[in-house]
């Protein structure tokens, strides 16, 4: 499977951990995607807290309001 960069952006957060950032920055990747009306997109991250809250359904009192609003 190949694939190609469609588009990048950059923002600063202010916020009180790594996982908040890496969460909101994940926020905002999927409003993009939804934006440009991208049908099928693969996001990455080397952030593992953050995969294991992906693919947790117990929510994580740091970030479960930036998810809140990704539902």
């Amino acid at each position: 499977m190949q694939g190609k960069v469609i588009t990048g952006t950059t923002a600063t957060f202010k916020t009180i951990s790594a996982l908040t950032a890496e969460a909101q920055a994940y926020r905002e990747a999927l409003i993009l995607i939804k934006n440009l009306q991208i049908p099928k997109c693969i996001i990455k991250t080397d952030c593992l807290p953050l995969v294991q809250v992906i693919k947790s359904k117990m929510p994580i009192a740091e970030v479960d309001a930036i998810f809140r609003d990704i539902i």
